[in-house]
């Protein structure tokens, strides 16, 4: 007596390609994500931004004339020449003094002539639930640091 197992091989054979095309789709998801992660660690807070930035700060903090009035979101375009020279030196684009808050959100069409939507992404992921002032600094490369200052 002869048995027919050709319908037994065919749910075999959808069970194991259903369970491999699970796995890499749940693959490529964390490959994604781990790619993005690497992208953004290139860009945003590298050693040598937070350096420059902590520099920026420390001018700022022993300079409070130079600073920009008003803190919320506010590009700080000083066009003293010793400003000048420091984002040269530092090669920086351009900064940011805004206050670290999550709680009030963040009106981007002020900046938008400054802060693309790399700047944007960082902003939102740097911010605290701090009332202090943070400096966000855009250099020349499209990289970003933050600090507190």
């Amino acid at each position: 007596m002869k048995k027919n197992n050709k319908g037994f091989t065919m749910l075999e054979t959808l069970i194991a390609a259903t369970l491999i095309i699970s796995t890499l789709v749940f693959l490529y998801v964390q490959f994604n994500n781990l790619n993005q992660s690497y992208a953004e660690s290139l860009k945003f807070n590298t050693v040598q931004g937070i350096h420059s930035a902590n520099q920026l700060a420390s001018f700022y903090r022993n300079h409070t004339d130079y600073q920009c009035s008003g803190y919320i979101t506010k590009p700080c375009l000083n066009s003293r020449d010793l400003v000048d020279q420091i984002y040269l030196k530092l090669s920086i684009k351009n900064t940011i003094l805004m206050l670290d808050s999550r709680e009030t959100e963040v009106d981007f069409s002020e900046i938008s002539n400054i802060c693309d939507l790399d700047c944007q992404t960082f902003i939102k992921k740097v911010r605290t639930e701090t009332t202090e002032t943070r400096l966000i600094v855009i250099y020349q490369d499209n990289t970003f640091a933050s600090v507190l200052i």
